[in-house]
């Protein structure tokens, strides 16, 4: 049975890949990007479960495998049986500067959503 799609109007500023993937013990899983997008995506790779391997590199549960922007595909392979979620995305191609939860362009930009979180400018925190 296919996945139930909702659709809804939006606008957004970068295009998101996300897909989740288990993968048994010894799989190998290869995944590109669409067809005209190599080279422009920034991929990576968080481990849920399990173990798996990439570039020379092994990754366990709570770890990220981040892929240099440099290749047509992601390659994994599980070394037990893994749960895998795959991000991907444009790059937004602008200065990025990130505080605690706060992540901005400048660090004027910063200082100014500290500013607003202590005046209760996010709404209330919840307990």
């Amino acid at each position: 049975m296919p996945p139930s799609v909702t659709r809804r109007p939006g606008t957004a500023d970068a295009v998101v890949l996300g897909l989740a993937a288990t993968l048994g013990a010894g799989v190998f899983g290869v995944w590109g990007p669409a067809a005209g997008a190599a080279g422009a995506w920034l991929p990576m790779a968080v481990v849920v479960a399990g173990r798996v391997q990439a570039g020379g590199e092994t990754a366990h549960a709570g770890e990220l495998l981040l892929f240099a922007h440099d290749g047509e595909r992601m390659e994994l392979i599980a070394d037990e049986d893994s749960h895998v979620l795959i991000l991907a995305g444009e790059p937004i191609d602008e200065p990025v500067v990130q505080y605690g939860p706060f992540v901005m362009n400048s660090l004027d930009e910063i200082r100014q959503a500290v500013t607003d979180v202590n005046a209760g400018r996010f709404g209330p925190i919840p307990d």
